[in-house]
């Protein structure tokens, strides 16, 4: 590219674009046997049934299992990192939460709209409405 900025021409522009094409190919080339080498290791692992070779060679293609979790402060603000301060911290934050009682303002309630009631969801669903819900469901699968 230097000799293109210098002299500018189509022969001096084609030279490093030719050999930035072979690069990448050589590149491509060599991904490519690595990972077709992974891939025969790990079948032939499972075609020998060798479990753990085949589940190390997989675990070497997706890689080391990342641990996915928030940092966790104290309430000082220093960042817990073992598992169980940070399960006493979470502990310690519900109990927090849940320590006081709330207290109801009556006015709060008197200012709410008062909707009406539906008595007809306390009846027991008749036998039409059960065989419409069973008809509804899926085949093959459960239901919760």
């Amino acid at each position: 590219m230097t000799l293109y900025k210098t002299t500018p021409s189509t022969q001096n522009l084609e030279t490093p674009r030719k050999s930035r094409l072979l690069v990448q190919k050589a590149a491509r080339k060599c991904a490519n046997d690595i990972w077709q080498g992974l891939c025969q290791e790990i079948q032939s692992a499972a075609d020998a049934g060798d479990l753990k070779e085949m589940y190390r060679g997989i675990r070497q293609v997706v890689g080391p299992k990342l641990k996915k979790t928030a940092p966790l402060l104290r309430k000082s603000g220093e960042v817990l990192v073992e598992k169980p301060q940070q399960m006493k911290r979470w502990a310690e934050h519900f109990s927090d939460l849940y320590a006081h009682e709330e207290k109801l303002v009556e006015s709060a309630l008197d200012s709410l709209e008062q909707l009406p009631l539906l008595h007809s969801l306390d009846l027991l669903p008749t036998q039409l409405e059960v065989s419409k819900a069973i008809d509804s469901l899926k085949m093959g699968r459960a239901p919760g």
